[in-house]
């Protein structure tokens, strides 16, 4: 499973004038297949907008990003909707699970919406590996916060998408469950071959990644290396 990143020089700015905040500041970076990478910062360094141009969601106002060696942004939205859809999933603090679907349902729905059949043993192995096997037919509302994010870990393993770009995923977790999902982005990396960004401020879920880097006022300002 190939997913490698090369991000030349992002730049994003927002708003106009005096009052205009810089939240990339010409970042440059490149993430190898199969990486578990912490990116982390201060409130309002930029983490999360890097992670969002990573993802697709954001374009940059200068800078290129590269994915297994094709330009990313040059291309037109109908491929740029590709690129979110197939080859990065991303989850998010508040989990965003359907609360009319069930836990299954909520897994399996980015694949139903792509027309993708369902890999029933792959889907097995993945409730199993998040502990939620006993959880298949329940619904959001009859989750805890630890299971709702381990659902929303278990439907961007799902995807089979070479990355997965994970912004604030413990944000609202306790200790244990933030232990737990840690562990789990790790096990993408370790039994599922994909690529793991995870933004944090969590000292605790860094320390699984392989590599952190550090990002202040836009700017890359610590790097423990490729």
């Amino acid at each position: 499973m190939s997913g490698i990143i090369k991000a030349e020089n992002l730049t994003k700015k927002y708003g106009d004038g005096i009052g205009s905040v810089t939240a990339l500041d010409n970042v440059s970076l490149q993430i190898k297949s199969g990486a578990f990478v912490a990116v982390t910062g201060s409130s309002g360094s930029g983490k999360s907008t890097l992670l969002h141009v990573l993802g697709g969601v954001d374009r940059p106002d200068s800078g290129r990003l590269y994915f297994n060696g094709k330009d990313v942004f040059a291309h037109s939205e109908k491929e740029l909707a590709r690129y979110r859809r197939e080859c990065v999933s991303v989850i998010y603090q508040f989990y965003n699970l359907v609360p009319t679907l069930s836990v299954r349902d909520n897994i399996l729905l980015p694949l139903m919406l792509g027309g993708r059949k369902p890999d029933e043993k792959r889907l097995d192995e993945i409730l199993k590996i998040t502990g939620l096997h006993d959880r298949e037919f329940y619904y959001p509302t009859q989750l805890s916060g630890g299971q709702q994010q381990r659902a929303a870990v278990a439907r961007a393993v799902m995807t089979g998408a070479p990355v997965i770009l994970a912004d604030e995923p413990t944000g609202n977790l306790d200790s244990k469950n933030t232990e737990n999902v840690a562990e789990l982005l790790r096990r993408c990396v370790k039994d599922c071959g994909q690529t793991v960004v995870v933004v944090t401020h969590d000292a605790r879920v860094a320390a699984y990644a392989d590599r952190q880097i550090g990002i202040e006022d836009g700017a890359i300002v610590s790097d423990t290396g490729e």
